[in-house]
């Protein structure tokens, strides 16, 4: 689901390639389609007016969305953040591999089976893997940190997608890398030539008809429900519902805590996460207490702070558990060597044995090491917004 002209990320168009390559989610027509919803979504009861939505946009939240899409785009020119994946890289290298290892099939199916089957393949496993890597933007305390910065948005305009921490990003695109040279590697090896998706423009067809239609709903305020399709598909009042504050929302504790998915719900069912968006939307959007202030330095800085205070406290309770686990872990005091217990309870040398407490390791002489307890990354608050990530 790559761009459809690589020179797009190069020198200055980089900086209008959000707006327009059809790759992307905030194509300009995608965003027509947008704003031709939320025309009419006051007149059905589902938006606000256009005055409040223009409003949105001047809002200090949003100001921080633009100046970190500005932001990203500005690495990306200078070559700091990849700007397309290294894809077409591990395709090649894998079906070379394939063919040392297994030979080149002689497989002749249909094309037309071929380029749906691709299509189809590709779509699916480009949708699970941001399920999988969203939940853990969730879960993994040191990737909420990073992923703070795009929930703590107050108001939602299509700008919001672009609102991610450029760590963030660079983990969303070794991931699409991953997905898409895996995919395509395994499919030219097989099908060779046939191997071609249906695209649109140069685009993956069924992802640039969502993005169009109802893409830009997402990060909106126009409560768009699909109904009885919420089981299959992620509609944009659905999203809203995983952005709402986790103190609001007519959901109670479950607002805020649902829906990882991009386009398909069946992850999110086979989770237990999918929560369907009903017909109140949540009262606000956001967090009560992100870890960062809503300007850039602190949008870029201070995530990556806390992220490595989350990592740092990881760091120090692993050997705590490797000393508390079963196994080779309390192999000194189990075997005759230097310092193990004999059955009175002393060691070889005469000396009682020192207990192995929670919290203490013990080293390759039997005594026993206290490990320090874990930082508390700056008088708590690190630790407080970290190590239980709220909101899924």
């Amino acid at each position: 689901m790559e761009g459809l002209d690589p020179q797009l990320y190069e020198g200055p168009a980089v900086v209008l390639q959000p707006f327009v390559d059809p790759a992307s989610r905030t194509w300009w027509v995608g965003l027509l389609c947008a704003l031709g919803i939320a025309a009419v979504a006051p007149r059905l009861g589902i938006g606000p007016s256009m005055r409040r939505t223009a409003a949105l946009f001047v809002h200090p939240s949003s100001r921080l969305d633009v100046q970190l899409l500005a932001s990203r785009q500005l690495l990306v020119a200078l070559g700091v953040l990849p700007a397309i994946g290294g894809g077409l890289w591990l395709a090649t290298h894998l079906v070379r591999w394939l063919d040392a290892a297994l030979g080149v099939p002689e497989l002749a199916p249909p094309p037309v089976g071929v380029t749906g089957l691709y299509t189809v393949a590709t779509f699916v496993a480009w949708d699970l893997s941001r399920y999988v890597l969203h939940r853990m933007m969730h879960t993994v305390p040191a990737l909420w940190a990073l992923h703070q910065v795009h929930h703590s948005a107050s108001v939602l305009t299509p700008l919001t997608f672009h609102r991610i921490h450029p760590l963030e990003a660079a983990l969303y695109g070794l991931r699409g890398a991953l997905v898409t040279g895996g995919i395509a590697g395994l499919f030219f090896w097989g099908f060779r030539g046939s191997a071609t998706t249906a695209t649109v423009l140069g685009v993956h067809a069924v992802g640039l008809l969502l993005n169009v239609t109802t893409g830009n709903l997402r990060h909106s305020h126009v409560w768009l429900g699909f109904g009885p399709l919420e089981g299959w598909l992620i509609s944009p009042a659905q999203h809203q519902l995983h952005h709402a504050m986790p103190a609001g929302g007519v959901r109670g504790e479950d607002a805020g805590r649902c829906n990882y998915g991009t386009w398909l719900s069946v992850w999110d069912r086979l989770g237990g996460s999918l929560v369907r968006s009903g017909a109140v939307p949540p009262m606000a959007f956001g967090l009560a207490a992100p870890n960062h202030d809503n300007d850039l330095l602190s949008a870029w800085v201070r995530p990556v702070i806390h992220a490595a205070c989350a990592l740092r406290r990881l760091a120090v309770g692993l050997p705590v558990v490797w000393v508390l686990s079963p196994g080779p872990a309390r192999g000194v005091l189990r075997m005759g060597g230097r310092g193990a217990k004999t059955r009175s309870g002393k060691t070889r040398s005469g000396r009682r044995a020192p207990s192995a407490r929670p919290g203490a390791a013990l080293a390759d002489d039997g005594a026993v090491v206290s490990h320090p307890d874990p930082p508390k990354c700056g008088g708590g608050s690190c630790a407080r917004r970290t190590r239980s990530p709220p909101g899924r």
